[in-house]
């Protein structure tokens, strides 16, 4: 059965910038810009400057295609999250047999995996644009906080 018009709403709050043109949205605010095109979804998107709200709309959706409009209001309040706190994970390596040890080179943009079970090889993990990687502390030696705007990144 279709529904004729499903629709979610997300506040803006102050302090971001938004620009909402052909499915595209693009989020300024103190920490950076993140933009997220939505353009294979078949949705309407439309930003009301009165009311600092962005409505996201279908019309004539069948309950799978209605599922996306809750997704897609979803990354839109991730975006909005990592602009104004961000996003930060601690990582510990857990070892039972073989010691695994962290080495952050290219200006904590990247992280060597030495001893990863038991392998002689080291692997490189090269972190995504705005994505940085450091040691916790220097005391303990195998947790590292990874840290950045973008949740999918």
């Amino acid at each position: 059965m279709k529904v004729i018009l499903k629709q979610e709403e997300v506040v803006i709050p102050e302090g971001l910038d938004i620009k909402v043109k052909s499915r595209i949205i693009t989020l300024k605010g103190e920490r950076g810009e993140l933009t997220k095109s939505f353009k294979h979804a078949g949705v309407n998107i439309l930003y009301f400057k009165d009311t600092r709200t962005v409505k996201v709309e279908m019309w004539m959706s069948k309950r799978k295609q209605a599922a996306l409009l809750k997704t897609i209001a979803t990354h839109i309040k991730n975006m909005i999250t990592g602009i104004l706190k961000g996003y930060k994970y601690t990582l510990k390596a857990a070892c039972e047999h073989f010691p695994i040890s962290f080495v952050i080179a290219n200006d904590n943009k990247s992280v060597m995996v030495r001893n990863f079970l038991g392998e002689k090889n080291d692997r490189k993990i090269n972190m995504h644009e705005g994505v940085t990687i450091k040691k916790k502390s220097d005391d303990i030696k195998d947790e590292v906080v990874i840290a950045g705007n973008d949740i999918e990144k």
